[in-house]
């Protein structure tokens, strides 16, 4: 800890960890979007929701080759949690894909009453978990994944 003016303050972050360059690499090689949309050619009841990620889980590739099922709701992890149980419960087959920290945190409630309960075959990507994206800060951490 560094002191400043009376203060003691974190240090600056600094580390593999923090460097958003090596992200591009990690953002290229993840293949849920190609892999989506390979499987959604064989399967028309397969869609995809993301909360304003499609670049960094890759759902993009998913948009791009079947862009009516594809959903952003934009920053909204739970409604898109209840959004996919309701396309579920009709017999689609919902991906959704969020920060891991949005999902299981924002999201519980909606994962276990809208999904766990009724039975319902909702996939769920929840990407970037731990720390793997310190470099946004706190509120982007799932430190109960390294519990």
């Amino acid at each position: 800890m560094a002191e400043r003016e009376g203060v003691t303050v974190a240090p600056v972050p600094s580390g593999a960890s923090w460097d958003l360059a090596g992200m591009a690499k990690l953002s290229e090689s993840f293949v849920a979007g190609k892999v989506l949309a390979a499987m959604a050619d064989e399967d028309p009841d397969i869609v995809v929701i993301t909360a304003d990620m499609k670049f960094s889980n890759m759902t993009v590739h998913f948009e791009e080759a079947h862009p009516e099922r594809f959903v952003n709701v934009g920053i909204s992890e739970q409604h898109m949690v209840s959004m996919a149980a309701g396309m579920a419960s009709v017999g689609l087959k919902p991906y959704i894909g969020a920060f891991a920290p949005f999902v299981g945190l924002l999201a519980g409630e909606q994962i276990r009453t809208d999904l766990a309960y009724p039975g319902l075959p909702v996939r769920i990507l929840a990407h970037h978990a731990g720390i793997a994206i310190g470099f946004y800060g706190t509120s982007h951490h799932a430190t109960e994944d390294l519990g």
